[in-house]
């Protein structure tokens, strides 16, 4: 079954990082298996779990860095609760986006690419306060305060 299966990559792969991780059997598909990291679908390439151990994450570490390849298509994945971190953004937008004059930001006073820009970036900051609000509620439900959880 998918769950169970495990791949072995490198073929025709590039990179360092990749041949390290196959060499090491760190790919597999396993939601029961532990996983550090998140190898993201690419292309035909479907999403895999990764599992460094604790044993080998200098190593790992070292071959990252090493790597030339700009695409490692890996994300770092935080499974436990004594794993938590603070997540920190800056996006900096104009004040008229939060203001009456937002249509400005998103209407005629500025060019096409422009408009766009500011779409992308409010985005950005409606997701980043989406995010906010469900770890905020998730601690307010792991201290016992109650309120809308996520």
């Amino acid at each position: 079954d998918d769950d169970e299966k495990e791949e072995e990559k490198g073929e025709g792969e590039e990179g360092s990082l990749a041949r390290w991780l196959s060499a090491h059997r760190c790919f597999h598909f396993s939601k029961t298996r532990p996983k550090s990291h998140l190898h993201m679908a690419v292309g035909a390439a479907p999403a895999q779990f990764v599992w460094v151990p604790p044993a080998l994450r200098e190593e790992f570490a070292r071959v990252y860095a090493s790597d030339p390849s700009p695409h490692k298509f890996l994300a770092e994945l935080i499974d436990s609760p004594d794993q938590r971190f603070n997540f920190f953004m800056d996006v900096d937008l104009d004040p008229a986006c939060f203001s009456g004059a937002a249509a400005e930001c998103f209407g005629g006073g500025a060019n096409a690419g422009e408009r766009e820009r500011m779409r992308g970036l409010h985005e950005a900051l409606r997701v980043a306060r989406a995010v906010q609000e469900v770890l905020a509620a998730r601690e307010r439900a792991a201290s016992g305060e109650g309120g809308a959880g996520g």
